[in-house]
């Protein structure tokens, strides 16, 4: 196929004219920069590994996070009629991804609930090796070859956390190809396409409007005008979801974010010095340094660190070479935007989606950098005689997809016990309290995710995602805002993990659970246990284990209801 492909480019270079078909230049004819039939079939074979990995784990042990469920349950009120509600009747914005919650409440409006996890991963599918492909035409143009090209994506196509995300049901994958394709119509200096896709990318998640920022500076910088076309065709994209986010939900900042803004219940001297405290953590957080030694050969003292620290190097070397080049310098910029804005906006809960993104710009600089230092040994060896470049290029970039795979492989069977995990216990508790309680029923928890979509039944949200009142209490009461908030709404069900039982701590921030063992003798007198979920043994962490409890005298009530 690759042989075929690079045929058919020659006799389009060639302007057709040739006695045989499909002609491939001579070498004195072939540009610089020319794909040969090899990287052809190289490019080619990272894509269709990255669809087939996708697949086979979507299929083996593919299930949505947690989170997911939350802009999921939005999608489907708004689909059955309730408005952009999580809960019935309480305007509040706790989904960070409007864009991608009015895609899933299209679908689910047109052709209901039964496939939407099919239709999520089947979308994430293509927009991962939209994203891929884009990220190669951003090297190709910037005078790589296809060959280098290639291999800079080989680590977003396998990487364990790259393949899972597609069966996430997550935004990610969308945020990621809108991110890609900007960063190519900025190099191809397409401007009105770029500000059209960073657009979307604001209305996709909150960070995109760092992307709208950054654009609208390098015109600036290029023009001695203001690009009023460019920021009239954002502006007409995001301006309707400000206004009618303003008028329905009173502002525009996602409570969700708010929730997990440091800002929210710390002093803005804590927020940032934590925000320069953590960066070098943030930074290894986002690149996923501490997957990457998956395999038993590699797992040895020392390695992770090893690791890290060659990842960085190899980052700014590859940075460093992309600095006069046109969408490259730009994805480098970027990264290091992302990294600072997750430092200090979110300290404290970089989720794994989180490094997605970043992660996607961070890894193919990386491949440059390693290229470039393959290339300096290659030529010290050659001096002057046949290169050994390509073979070597060619069997790192080989050697690589192994072991990702392998780490893959590895990785797998943890998804695949994970969630099990979320259908024995959350899912679980979901069905039966969406089965044996009553319509109006309140529960509280924390993860509710799960919980909260299946059970379809009114949530406290511990962590204030989507009940403000909450964030409140944990900004006006940090040390016991968790038994406050149970005692102050006094939810029907209550969802608490095991430890925080009986260790005394709150799952959420700081904090303990109970001050006194006066507020544990009064929550046991005003709840019991009714059920306990272990997850599975030997497999779960301790913050699996949930219990659930249920308010005395809920029982008659709901008999009476």
């Amino acid at each position: 196929m690759g042989k075929i492909l690079a045929e058919w480019y020659g006799r389009l270079a060639a302007g057709g004219a040739s006695e045989r078909p499909f002609p491939m230049p001579s070498d004195a004819e072939r540009p610089k920069n020319y794909p040969t039939a090899t990287e052809y079939t190289m490019a080619i074979g990272i894509l269709v590994a990255a669809a087939v990995t996708r697949v086979a784990v979507f299929v083996y042990c593919g299930a949505p996070s947690d989170d997911a469920l939350i802009s999921l349950r939005y999608a489907h009120n708004i689909a059955r009629g309730l408005g952009f509600v999580y809960n019935p009747g309480e305007r509040v914005m706790g989904t960070t991804t409007p864009l991608w919650t009015l895609i899933n409440a299209l679908y689910i409006r047109i052709f209901g609930m039964g496939t939407v996890f099919t239709f999520g991963f089947c979308l994430n599918l293509a927009l991962d090796l939209l994203a891929l492909t884009a990220i190669v035409t951003l090297f190709v143009r910037a005078g790589f070859s296809l060959g280098v090209a290639a291999g800079a994506v080989a680590p977003a196509a396998l990487f364990s956390p790259f393949v899972f995300i597609t069966s996430s049901h997550m935004e990610t994958c969308l945020f990621s190809a809108l991110l890609a394709l900007s960063l190519v119509a900025l190099q191809s200096g397409n401007m009105l396409a770029c500000f059209t896709l960073a657009g979307l990318l604001a209305i996709c998640r909150p960070e995109g409007f760092l992307l709208v920022g950054l654009a609208l500076l390098i015109v600036l910088r290029l023009r001695p005008t203001f690009p009023w076309r460019e920021a009239a065709t954002a502006g007409a994209i995001v301006a309707p979801w400000l206004i009618f986010a303003i008028s329905y939900f009173g502002h525009v900042v996602p409570q969700s974010a708010l929730a997990k803004a440091p800002w929210s219940y710390k002093s803005l001297p804590q927020v940032l010095s934590t925000g320069v405290l953590v960066i070098p953590k943030t930074l290894l957080t986002l690149i996923y340094a501490e997957r990457i030694p998956a395999l038993p050969m590699l797992n040895f003292p020392g390695m992770e660190k090893l690791v890290q620290v060659l990842l960085v190097v190899l980052f700014f070397v590859g940075a460093s070479r992309v600095l006069r080049r046109p969408g490259l310098r730009e994805m480098a910029l970027l990264f290091l935007i992302l990294v600072g804005f997750y430092a200090f906006a979110a300290p404290n809960v970089l989720f794994p989606w989180y490094g997605i993104v970043p992660s996607l710009m961070f890894y193919p600089l990386v491949m440059l950098g390693l290229w470039y230092v393959v290339k300096v040994l290659s030529d010290r060896v050659s001096r002057g005689r046949t290169s050994y470049l390509r073979p070597l290029w060619g069997a790192l970039c080989a050697a690589l997809a192994l072991g990702l795979l392998a780490g893959l492989f590895v990785r797998s069977q943890n998804l695949k016990f994970a969630n099990q995990f979320n259908r024995r216990t959350q899912q679980e508790i979901g069905m039966e309290l969406a089965s044996e309680s009553a319509p109006d029923a309140t529960i509280m928890l924390e993860p509710i995710g799960y919980i909260g979509f299946y059970s379809d039944r009114y949530v406290y949200d511990l962590a204030g995602l989507v009940s403000p009142a909450i964030s409140e209490l944990r900004r006006r009461y940090p040390e016991d805002w968790y038994v406050r908030a149970i005692f102050s709404f006094s939810p029907q069900y209550l969802v608490l993990r095991k430890f925080e039982l009986e260790r005394n701590v709150c799952f959420v921030g700081e904090g303990r659970l109970f001050q006194s063992e006066e507020q544990r003798g009064l929550f046991f007198r005003s709840y019991h246990k009714i059920k306990e979920f272990s997850g599975i043994p030997g497999r779960t962490s301790e913050a699996g284990f949930l219990i659930v409890f249920q308010k005395n005298g809920t029982i008659q009530a709901e008999a009476n209801h």
